[in-house]
Parts: structure tokens; sequence; C-alpha cells
């Protein structure tokens, strides 16, 4: 099989609750309200940072479904797991680190990396 180096905006959708990701006109739509579970009703909402986690974790799911008939070095890598961190007052730290490989001539072709 061909390496994985990306997933398709459907294997991201197929992580998400339904209606999350559409794509219309070329152009793809991402509900942050829906993947946050809230409403946003002006740019002056807060949510970045949650939404950010829940989608991470989302393309991490996406990327172990898409690596299930990979062979090793084929495998996408580029969504990691989070790390997480002692208890501290109610709360742990969550890392997820994200790895892309950068075409040096361009920077216009970024792909995922393989292990």
């Amino acid at each position: 099989m061909a390496a994985v180096t990306d997933l398709t905006w459907q294997q991201l959708a197929d992580k998400l609750p339904a209606g999350a990701i559409t794509v219309a006109s070329g152009a793809v739509t991402i509900n942050a309200g829906l993947i946050n579970g809230s409403n946003i009703d002006a740019l002056t909402d807060s949510g970045v940072v949650k939404f950010f986690s829940l989608l991470f974790t989302a393309a991490n799911k996406a990327q172990a479904d898409a690596n299930v008939d990979q062979v090793d070095g084929e495998r996408l890598t580029a969504f990691s797991p989070a790390t997480i961190g002692a208890n501290a007052n109610g709360y742990i730290t969550l890392t997820r680190p994200f790895v892309c490989r950068s075409e040096l001539a361009t920077a216009t072709n970024i792909i995922g990396t393989n292990a």
C-alpha cells in the first residue's frame, strides 16, 4: 500500500458531530459551535482552545482509522495522541503535538509524517 500522508475531510468529519464539516461551492466550513457544543454568537466569544483540542482529538481518531491496514513506515503520524500531565487543582495539562513535512522550495506542499 501507499503511505498515508494526509486525511480527507470526510475522514475528519466522521469523527466529529454530524454536520460539523460541510463543503459547498468549493469551500470547507467547520462549525466550531457544533464541535464545542455551544452557541457562538460573535467573534468576541471564547472557545478557540476547546475547539482546537476537540479538533485535534478527532484528527487523531481519524488518523488511527486511516492507519489500520498500513505497514510500518506507511502510517500517518501527524496527529499524535495527547500527553497528559498530572492533576493540579482539578485540571490536567494536555499537550497535543502536530507534525508535518513542508516542501523546502515552496512551502506549499505540506504533508504528514510517517512511521
